[in-house]
């Protein structure tokens, strides 16, 4: 009985990893949003791929702060196919994406320092199946960058 209860268990486990997870980019961000040409600025890029197998929904949080300093969320939802993989700037009308992106971006608001708007945020991506992503930060004035996995939790 001991037996069944932990392979009971362990298979609920599993079933939560298998069909769920949500993957947090704890910060970015993406000043290139003001800029006329693509090599200034900061340009953040979030990116997923789907591994279940099988087209899912995949629901986007953005969190920035406002000009109170107060975070306000904005949720954007768009598809993705099977075994598809996407890669996205978080914020809109950047220089690097074509409007009309399939992934919806954050629009941009003003934030608590001294007017400017807010080009920096987190974000909060979910999925009924499983996603890996990376997040990649490239700062072309510096000629620098980093970029960091993105590791699925279970929901």
């Amino acid at each position: 009985m001991k037996k069944l209860s932990i392979l009971a268990a362990m298979m609920v486990v599993a079933a939560g990893v298998a069909f769920a997870s949500t993957l947090n980019v704890p910060f970015f961000l993406d000043t290139s949003v003001d800029h006329a040409v693509a090599n200034s600025g900061i340009a953040g890029f979030i990116g997923v791929k789907e591994t279940s197998g099988s087209p899912q929904t995949l629901t986007v949080i953005y969190t920035q702060l406002n000009a109170s300093g107060t975070p306000v969320d904005q949720q954007v939802t768009f598809a993705l196919g099977a075994s598809q993989s996407v890669s996205w700037t978080p914020i809109t009308n950047n220089v690097y994406e074509d409007t009309g992106s399939v992934v919806g971006n954050m629009v941009a608001i003003v934030g608590p320092n001294n007017g400017d708007i807010n080009t920096a945020g987190s974000a909060q991506i979910r999925s009924a199946g499983t996603l890996v992503g990376r997040y990649q930060q490239i700062n072309t004035n510096r000629g620098t960058e980093f970029a960091h996995t993105l590791l699925p939790t279970a929901l």
